[in-house]
């Protein structure tokens, strides 16, 4: 094996035939050279790895772009690791091999979130728009504080604590996760500090306000089946996303029972709805203009729909939630939340005296849904005294925004 020792013998080095030629370097022990016929050259360190005397080499660079004393600082460099019973080759190939965030959110997704919780869908979106853009490529033990408290405060200063606070709660939960599959041994995100404080909401919309919320969207920048779906919100008092995914087959017209299954719901149960007249008809039309199985149709692109129902999809299950954040503050209702028609219609049922076991199961509450013995009939029984009060709802709502007589007086904001 031949020997060099300057700048020009680097410069100088070729192979005589087809095959590469490696070079020895004079004062750098295990430093090679390697030269193939095309001139390619590349340096290298072989030494024996203290744990079981194995020959081992590890790739150091590529010449010109690594100089002769470049490489040889390099070997001194790990041959003081090497005498301290470190392997770097093992170490290049773990580091090159180690799983990246991108590959330990997939992994999470699909052998933990998708079997256990039904928000899955909620921590793909938060991972795909907030954080793995930016350090999907990262390995996931190599991602910083620094880095994760960087989106946080974005998010926080663009008015988003709250998300800011679930995306955090979201990564700890998949790095947990991963240490407990061995997939990382440290948590990233361990005394990091909500970015807000949450304090429960109690926040209700006044008569007045609940007649500027529903005349006020007519002049707002949303569609028309958003907006439908927001009043269906209030008159309805079910959850946002549950009501953005209604499909035809959960529909008995003839009876005026919408049954959410318990897969789109958070309790995993399935809630049959008895419509008040209004909201049937709301639910009837807004079928009729989606034109597929979706009550509230995102669609594909226009060569897409040719293809049938099949180019349907039903609306983000934040689409209400972005086009009332633009339209609140039109209207003067700023600290107004999506999730405050919900809140609205349950204490609106409780200062007509109705009985907060009944307006549970209206709101399909796991604590009212327990209470219930003796199946079927009793659920039949249930479900004609939930009949009542979406009827009464939805009257007391006819009289506040001026399509019926007035019954009672202001909903007051009472927590619920």
């Amino acid at each position: 094996m031949p020997d060099i020792s300057t700048d020009r013998e680097v410069k100088a080095a070729k192979t005589a035939g087809e095959t590469p030629v490696e070079f020895t370097v004079k004062g750098a022990p295990g430093l090679r050279l390697r030269v193939t016929p095309r001139g390619f050259k590349s340096w290298s360190l072989l030494y024996t790895r203290s744990n079981d005397s194995k020959r081992c080499r590890i790739r150091l660079g590529e010449y010109p772009a690594m100089g002769l004393a470049d490489a040889k600082r390099k070997v001194t460099e790990l041959r003081a690791r090497i005498q301290d019973g470190e392997d770097p080759a093992a170490a290049k190939q773990e580091a090159r091999t180690a799983i990246t965030l991108g590959e330990l959110a997939a992994s999470y997704l699909e052998r933990h979130a998708k079997a256990k919780k039904r928000s899955w869908r909620e921590d793909e979106r938060m991972l795909n728009y907030d954080l793995l853009p930016a350090f999907g490529a990262t390995k996931a033990a190599k991602l910083a504080k620094d880095e994760i408290t960087g989106v946080l405060n974005r998010k926080k200063d663009d008015g988003a604590g709250y998300q800011a606070n679930r995306l955090l709660s979201l990564v700890r939960h998949i790095y947990n996760w991963g240490i407990g599959e061995g997939l990382v041994e440290a948590n990233p995100v361990l005394g990091i500090r909500q970015r807000i404080n949450e304090e429960a909401r109690t926040r209700t919309l006044s008569d007045e306000e609940i007649a500027r919320f529903w005349h006020g969207l007519d002049g707002a920048a949303m569609t028309d089946a958003v907006r439908t779906l927001l009043r269906l919100a209030l008159l309805t008092g079910q959850r946002v996303n549950e009501i953005a995914g209604a499909e035809l087959d959960e529909f008995n017209f003839m009876s005026g029972v919408w049954t959410i299954p318990g897969r789109r719901t958070k309790n995993g149960l399935d809630h049959a709805v008895p419509l008040a007249p209004k909201a049937l008809a709301m639910f009837q039309e807004a079928f009729a203009q989606s034109g597929s199985r979706y009550a509230f149709s995102g669609r594909c692109g226009p060569l897409k729909r040719l293809a049938g129902d099949d180019a349907a999809k039903p609306v983000g299950k934040t689409a209400a939630t972005r086009a009332w954040c633009r339209a609140r503050g039109r209207l003067g209702m700023d600290d107004v939340h999506v999730h405050d028609l919900r809140r609205t219609f349950a204490t609106g049922l409780g200062n007509m005296d109705e009985d907060d076991f009944a307006i549970g199961l209206c709101l399909n509450h796991q604590a009212s849904r327990s209470k219930i013995t003796g199946g079927h009939y009793n659920m039949a029984k249930y479900l004609v005294e939930k009949r009542r009060l979406f009827v009464m709802w939805e009257a007391k709502l006819a009289a506040v925004i001026g399509e019926g007589e007035p019954r009672g007086g202001v909903l007051n904001n009472v927590a619920s």
